[in-house]
Order: C-alpha cells, then sequence, then structure tokens
C-alpha cells in the first residue's frame, strides 16, 4: 500500500523542520512547500533546502510570492523588529494573512499531487499572538477546504495537521531533539544546561562552562560565579584522544578548548608516560581564534607580518585548562599570528628523567601510530 502524501509548509525553521520531521515518522511521503515570499530572514531558504533534501522529500517547491510588496508587517517592511520578547495583542511581525494565504497555496498543490494532508508548524506561543495560528482559524480552514475543493465536496476529506499547537519552545526543541549543541557566552551555558538534560537531551557545549571538573577551578580561571557546579564533575571532557572510552552514554559533554588541544595532544605521550616535570606552551593562533570583538589588536595593519603575544605571565584563561587535562604545570604564551585561521603548539618539557631520542619517538610512535 503507497504510504499517503503531506504538504507541508517548510520555512526552515524550527517549528516547520519537527513538523516535517513528525509527518515523515508518521508514515506520510512530503512535498514540501517553501515561499519565498521575500521575508527578511532569507537564510531560512536555504535551511528549507536543506530540510527538505535530509527528510527525503519527493519535492520541493519554492514559490516566489513576494509579500513585500503589501508590508504592513517588520517581517516584510522596514519596520524594527522588537527585541524585548513576546508583545501583549498581536505583534508587529504578524504578517496580513500570511498563513491564510500560504494554507490555500498548500491546498492547490494538495489537491493537484493527490495528497489529503497539510502540515503546518503553529504552536501556543504563535497563536497567543497571532489570529492565523489559533485552533479557531485551523478549523475554519478545513471547513473551507472542504468545501471550495473538488475533491472536497467529492467526499475526500482534507485535514490540516498542527502536532506543535499546544506546545511551547522548549516542548518543542524536546520534541525535536536528542542532542543540544551549545555555543553560547560563559554562563550562559550552564543557565540552559540543566533544564536541558532534565528533558532528558544530551548536551555538548562548545564553550568552556563544563571543561573543569570543579567549579572553583573555573571561577578562578574565569572570574565569574559557575550558575551550574552540581554539574561540573557530571560533564565529560571531549578530549577524544584521552577520554574516549567515557563518552559513549556522556550526557553532558565539554568540548576542549582550542589551545588546550593543540598542546594536550603535543604532551599527551610524554606525560601519560611519566616524563613531565613541567611543560611551556608557545602558541600561534589566527585571528579568527581572538574572537569578533573589534579592537586594535585585531586590525589588519596590526596583525599582517606580525607576531605579538598576549595574556602573558599566565593570564590566559586555557592555562588552567592546560594543567588540568595534562596535571603538570603550564607556562603558557599565546600568540596572534599573521593568519586568518589554524594554530600551532611548540611544546618544551623538562623530563623528570634522562630519556633518548629513540624512547621519545617510541612514545608517540605507541600512542598516536
Amino acid at each position: 500500500m503507497t504510504a499517503p502524501l503531506a504538504i507541508v509548509l517548510l520555512s526552515g525553521g524550527l517549528d516547520s523542520t519537527t513538523v516535517a520531521a513528525m509527518a515523515k515518522s508518521a508514515g506520510f511521503r512530503l512535498l514540501a512547500l517553501t515561499i519565498d515570499y521575500n521575508q527578511r530572514h532569507r537564510i531560512e531558504l536555504d535551511h528549507a533546502a536543506r530540510v527538505a533534501a535530509a527528510l527525503g522529500a519527493e519535492r520541493h517547491i519554492v514559490l516566489p510570492l513576494d509579500l513585500r510588496g503589501f508590508g504592513g508587517s517588520a517581517l516584510t517592511a522596514d519596520i524594527a523588529v522588537p527585541k524585548g520578547g513576546v508583545e501583549p495583542g498581536i505583534p508587529v511581525t504578524y504578517v496580513p494573512a500570511r498563513n491564510t494565504i500560504f494554507l490555500s497555496v498548500a491546498l492547490g498543490w494538495a489537491e493537484a499531487a493527490g495528497g489529503r494532508d497539510l502540515f503546518i508548524g503553529v504552536n501556543a506561543l504563535d497563536y497567543s499572538g497571532y489570529p492565523d495560528c489559533r485552533p479557531e482559524f485551523i478549523s475554519a480552514f478545513e471547513t473551507m477546504a472542504n468545501t471550495a475543493t473538488k475533491a472536497g465536496v467529492e467526499g475526500q476529506r482534507f485535514r490540516v495537521h498542527t502536532p506543535l499547537a499546544a506546545m511551547t519552545k522548549a516542548d518543542i526543541v524536546r520534541a525535536a531533539a536528542d542532542v543540544v549543541f551549545l555555543g553560547l557566552p560563559h554562563t550562559v551555558s550552564a543557565r540552559y544546561a540543566p533544564a536541558l538534560l532534565d528533558a532528558g537531551l544530551t548536551v555538548i557545549d562548545l564553550g568552556a562552562d563544563f571543561r573543569f571538573r570543579d567549579a572553583a577551578t573555573y571561577e578562578r580561571a574565569y572570574g565569574i560565579v559557575h550558575p551550574a557546579p552540581e554539574l561540573c564533575a557530571q560533564a565529560v571532557y571531549a578530549l577524544v584522544e584521552k577520554n574516549r572510552a567515557l563518552l559513549p552514554g556522556a550526557r553532558l559533554i565539554a568540548a576542549p578548548g582550542c589551545y588546550p588541544t593543540a598542546t594536550a595532544l603535543a604532551a599527551l605521550p610524554l606525560v601519560e608516560a611519566g616524563l613531565v616535570d613541567w611543560l611551556i606552551a608557545d602558541c600561534v593562533s589566527g585571528v579568527s581564534g581572538a574572537g569578533r570583538k573589534p579592537g586594535p589588536r585585531n586590525l589588519y595593519c596590526e596583525v599582517q607580518e606580525s607576531v605579538s603575544a598576549y595574556s602573558i605571565a599566565g593570564a590566559h584563561r586555557h592555562r588552567p585548562e592546560m594543567e588540568a587535562t595534562l596535571g603538570v604545570p603550564v607556562t603558557f604564551t599565546p600568540h596572534l599570528g599573521p593568519m586568518v585561521r589554524g594554530m600551532v603548539a611548540t611544546v618544551h618539557v623538562r623530563p623528570t628523567r634522562p630519556v633518548t631520542l629513540a624512547a621519545l619517538r617510541a612514545a608517540y610512535h605507541e600512542r598516536y601510530a
């Protein structure tokens, strides 16, 4: 028996992506419809194409329908988008009759293609403010669809599916994901992680909040109180070459810093062989590693054909991370080099005992070959 067709309104955002995945999981074959209404967030169109391909949509139509010609919304006119959260009443991001138009186009394709199921990603946050996201609108549209179409009046009823209608954004994230990546400033990841873990998700933090096993070390390194100190000991530090066996099944994973990764990989065989008394790491990073905040240090004329040290005398936050990873004292001097990206770590060690070159080579060969 051939699976039924579902026409999914696919904007490329979280809600429509989740709905498309739900439709596929329910056994529908997917026809994805993206309306290019000259919206402000054009990147969603690229995301929609990627989602449609990833979910195996049988066809993906991107239909130009320029609603900017009408205006009337912060998404289709030169009206500022509010940044302070949800507005009371109908917000300025409401696009006049958008879902009425979109569902009507989807209905036309559904009737032509032989599908009777339309999927749209409206949710509880939407229908609190947008009239064309509310349950009464969806019900009225279904009535219209079954009154105004040949298929409908012949008894082939259309249905509009809104599986997210009772969900908050947090509910949708939980329904959509098994794993959440956090790429947030210091302390922000630690504020989100507890709720995500409680929801049964695996959290991979690309920032620094869970790189230390104890909050006190974090607080000394970053000069700020850790928001979730009870989670520090649960996190697995994801330097794979060192902690590979701890990663399967881990629920909270901390991605290592850039300098500590380069330094640890260079020194790990010697540390594990008990050959390191203390370590000096001279590292050079490309400009992209210096962050996005503009400043004199990052100017082209300062960086081009020049190498400069910064955060000297142990002031860099990655030094404590290196020491926690390797378990030996580290003297660390980072440098900014004349390249866009990339990193090199030159590591010097004082050995704990006399050692031959052959023994050093053997240690690296045994560890990495």
